[in-house]
């Protein structure tokens, strides 16, 4: 396990509140991307296997106020498969859905907040 804390700041004018679950951010609106040294991005384990889900069991809603933060635990694991020790950037991102170009049936997604990229070493195993 790969142990992340990310901090969740809310620069805008409204409330923002997202779905947290142990160990696990809501999936399809936060977004850890990892890239390795080479610039390949690492794949996403639910969507290697989409019938095996890394969502644990309890979760809350939680809401952030204008200029307030929060943060939250997660291991990077659960976002980015991670096999080879190496350096890595990480970034984190929040979605949210275009109302002007979604519709009934197809909802357009923009990204809404971004974090700074994080430069990280995973080191061999003893």
């Amino acid at each position: 396990m790969i142990p992340v804390e990310c901090e969740i700041k809310n620069v805008g004018e409204t409330e923002y509140s997202f779905e947290d679950r142990d160990f696990h951010l809501e999936r399809g609106r936060v977004e850890l991307l990892t890239i390795n040294s080479d610039g390949k991005v690492m794949s996403d384990p639910d969507k290697i296997n989409p019938h095996v889900t890394a969502v644990t069991g309890l979760s809350s809603q939680t809401v952030i106020s204008p200029g307030s933060s929060s943060k939250v635990a997660t291991s990077l694991n659960l976002w980015s498969l991670i096999a080879k020790p190496g350096k890595y950037e990480v970034t984190g991102r929040i979605w949210g859905y275009d109302a002007a170009y979604s519709t009934e049936t197809h909802f357009s997604r923009l990204i809404i907040a971004s974090a700074e990229p994080i430069q990280i070493e995973i080191e061999p195993r003893n």
